[in-house]
């Protein structure tokens, strides 16, 4: 038996966000969509009066969205069908805003919160398990030894395995679902659930596969099929410091080759160079090798070498200018990173630095 029910595809025209807000009288709402596309507008503006607000545009079928309020309050994502539906915000608290948000009216916002209460268990499996590993790695700053993270990392790469399965098993269910489509659009931006879409994309209805937001994550998918495990890291075109330009990466000379896709004002890029850092520092000598690539902008320049400079990144570095390689192939979180063997194969994208480290201590000794 299933909990979900299915849409049909067929909706499709004007819909109208009728808006509440307790705590608020006057102010500025945005509509914002998590695509863009020519048959309908990204972000949509509504003007909130005595508390209230509306919105109205047309859309080509249901869209996944979140809303600003007053360009500061940002709401979790829910789901616009055509047609009408309210929706309400306790604004008297900021912490109240985005969790007090009720949607009523949009069949597929039903089916996306029953899909995410479906989900929680495998969720808080998941988090269970990260936070283990970050407790662990308040106890060891430095080393990460493989007596201590070994387990830890096992039943984590566990509930990631789970989590993807029962995603699987929902997609298999209903590839009709809206909920199916915009779940795999969200995996598809962490490179790390790559061969979840690959693998998942064609279990979706044709109907599903040819709509405006399917042909954008087809276009995504057939770009990052280079980047599957097992495929050879594709050749790109960057430049070092002088800005000249090379093909990156023809042969790889380490048994081990970390690739890292960074840019200068990425926080959680730089809080991972102490670990990488140490790393390298172990294991340069025994054949482990990294790679720094940066896509920070033209203007940006000396802010990448100055970064360079102070957190004393002493392996290679190239220069992605405003990230044109990486849009090539739809790398767009950050910090990314691919481990690579001796014959420049991907083993693994975004590993853990907790799990690199397991890895090289076995396998570099």
């Amino acid at each position: 038996m299933t909990i979900f029910g299915s849409v049909a595809f067929s909706q499709q025209g004007s819909f109208q966000l009728n808006g509440e807000i307790k705590g608020i009288d006057t102010g500025s709402v945005k509509l914002v969509s998590l695509l863009s596309d020519s048959s309908w507008k990204r972000i949509m503006i509504g003007r909130v009066e005595q508390g209230k607000f509306v919105i109205s545009e047309k859309i080509p079928h249901p869209l996944r969205v979140y809303l600003v309020l007053n360009g500061r309050q940002y709401s979790e994502d829910f789901f616009v069908v055509p047609g009408s539906q309210d929706i309400y915000f306790d604004a008297t608290e900021p912490k109240k805003f985005s969790s007090s948000m009720k949607v009523t009216g949009s069949p597929v916002n039903d089916e996306f919160v029953n899909y995410q209460k479906w989900m929680q268990p495998f969720y808080d499996e998941y988090y269970d398990r990260m936070s283990v590993l970050d407790s662990l790695n308040k106890v060891y700053a430095k080393e990460k030894p493989a007596f201590a993270f070994g387990e830890a990392i096992s039943k984590y790469n566990l509930s990631i395995k789970i989590l993807d399965s029962a995603k699987q098993d929902f997609f298999l269910k209903h590839p009709t679902s809206y909920i199916s489509l915009w779940v795999l659009y969200d995996n598809s931006w962490f490179l790390y659930n790559l061969e979840l879409v690959t693998g998942s994309f064609p279990i979706l209805s044709n109907d599903l596969q040819n709509s405006a937001a399917g042909k954008q994550l087809a276009k995504r998918i057939d770009a990052q099929k280079a980047l599957l495990d097992g495929n050879v890291f594709p050749v790109m075109i960057m430049t070092d410091s002088a800005e000249k330009k090379m093909p990156f990466l023809r042969k790889v000379e380490a048994k081990y080759t970390l690739i890292d896709f960074w840019f200068s004002g990425c926080v959680p890029c730089i809080a991972e160079f102490p670990s990488i850092h140490n790393l390298y520092s172990k294991y340069r000598q025994r054949g482990f090798d990294v790679i720094g690539i940066s896509i920070d902008m033209p203007t940006d320049k000396q802010k990448w070498l100055d970064v360079i400079s102070k957190h004393k990144l002493n392996w290679k570095q190239y220069w992605d200018i405003e990230g044109k390689e990486a849009k090539r192939f739809y790398i767009d979180s950050y910090p990314t990173t691919f481990l690579l063997d001796k014959k420049g194969k991907i083993i693994k994208k975004n590993i853990p630095l907790e799990e690199l480290a397991v890895l090289l201590e076995k396998e570099l000794r």
